[in-house]
């Protein structure tokens, strides 16, 4: 009886064992499951994070853009200033340094900002991503040279703010 008893007490013991068992093995894919879902939530918010990122510095980039482009007829008047007080011979007058001043220290803001001219000179060949036609002459330097520079064209970084105004030649026919 002692050994009817003492194996009734192991089976006991065996299948408590055995609930035991797998309610660890429950708890234990529960726990996988959070860790899963919760490894899943941070990679969501680090994604999250760097699209947020993203659109705030490309926001900042357009707000840039607008604001150096609504000042580009300033710097240019600017420009056109200084270069008829030189033509009508006031290239000693304080005015034209004042002036000068003034366009240097804007041209020095406007580069802080990373804003450049368009590379545009006569001899070059006419870039459409850079460039824009205003008109076409006859020249024996083939298609699509460009002849004069009618308005600097400006960028920022690879981003183009304004495009060059050119004069580019076409072939003469002859």
């Amino acid at each position: 009886m002692d050994s009817q008893l003492e194996e009734s007490a192991r089976e006991q013991k065996l299948a408590e064992l055995e609930i035991l068992r797998q309610a660890l093995e429950s708890k234990e894919k529960e726990a996988q499951d959070y860790k899963d879902k919760w490894m899943r939530s941070r990679a969501e918010m680090e994604n999250f994070r760097k699209r947020t990122e993203k659109e705030r510095a490309e926001t900042l980039n357009s707000l840039l853009v607008l604001a150096l482009g609504s000042f580009l007829p300033v710097l240019e008047q600017m420009e056109r200033a200084v270069d008829s007080l030189a033509a009508a011979g006031h290239s000693d007058s304080k005015i034209k340094e004042g002036f000068t001043l003034v366009l240097n220290n804007m041209t020095k803001i406007f580069e802080s900002h990373g804003l450049s001219k368009v590379a545009a000179a006569p001899g070059e060949r006419y870039d459409p991503a850079r460039h824009e036609v205003v008109a076409t002459e006859e020249s024996a330097d083939g298609d699509g040279i460009i002849l004069r520079v009618e308005q600097a064209g400006y960028r920022i970084g690879d981003r183009v703010l304004r495009p060059a105004k050119v004069v580019v030649s076409k072939k003469s026919a002859e």
